[in-house]
């Protein structure tokens, strides 16, 4: 692990989970296979792979059929019987677990299998040097950016706890970091992924596709 002061880390990711799958038009579109696995099976090995701190994933929709799913992961199923209000309830449902004393909490979504664990490290990587000084002061939250364009998943700061906790109805972190512009640290990275989510059919297909190339690329010689 980087050589940080130590108060600056492990820094929790909670997985959201817990939504409808309204677009899919049907089935959980968490539980969708997705080359043999779980679409957010797919989620949580990145977040597990990328060993910045414990894995809560914030269940609700079919939760039971979703704690199955994810039982071979040592991860912290968390419930969130509210998560049809919204998904402010699933952050606030993380909130709750979120130490005292933690540095900040990682909020990835369930439905983006195709994050790399390495894009997850870089963005907790360029957090961690800001907040030791290493870089811009005054940062309060970082995230990927790639082909043009700031995506998933997001570092909150400890300074956005409480705007964190505020949060209602079906709003995620994203307008509050719009309004702290200059206290975001936006992390390149080569993951267009971040901007993937499975929503839909359609997206599913895609993913597919694209895990078929990224397995091809890895067989091709030299």
């Amino acid at each position: 692990m980087a050589d940080y002061p130590p108060n600056l880390w492990p820094i929790p990711c909670a997985i959201l989970a817990a939504g409808l799958s309204r677009r899919m038009g049907g089935p959980n579109k968490l539980l969708a296979d997705l080359h043999g696995h779980p679409v957010l099976a797919h989620s949580v090995a990145a977040a597990l792979e990328a060993d910045i701190g414990p894995v809560w994933v914030i269940v609700g929709h079919e939760a039971e059929s979703v704690r199955a799913a994810l039982a071979a992961y040592p991860v912290q199923i968390v419930d969130n019987p509210d998560h049809g209000q919204g998904l402010s309830t699933s952050i606030r449902a993380a909130m709750a677990l979120v130490p005292a004393h933690s540095p900040g909490l990682m909020i990835h979504l369930g439905d983006m299998p195709l994050v790399r664990a390495a894009t997850i490290r870089a963005v907790y990587n360029g957090f961690c040097r800001a907040k030791a000084g290493l870089q811009t002061a005054g940062i309060i939250a970082a995230r990927p950016m790639a082909a043009g364009g700031a995506g998933n998943p997001v570092l909150c700061g400890a300074a956005m706890f409480d705007d964190l906790r505020r949060l209602e109805g079906d709003h995620g972190a994203g307008a509050l970091l719009r309004s702290k512009p200059d206290a975001l640290l936006q992390v390149a990275v080569n993951d267009p992924a971040i901007h993937w989510d499975v929503d839909d059919p359609e997206a599913l297909r895609r993913a597919w596709m694209t895990m078929d190339q990224m397995k091809r690329e890895k067989k091709a010689p030299g």
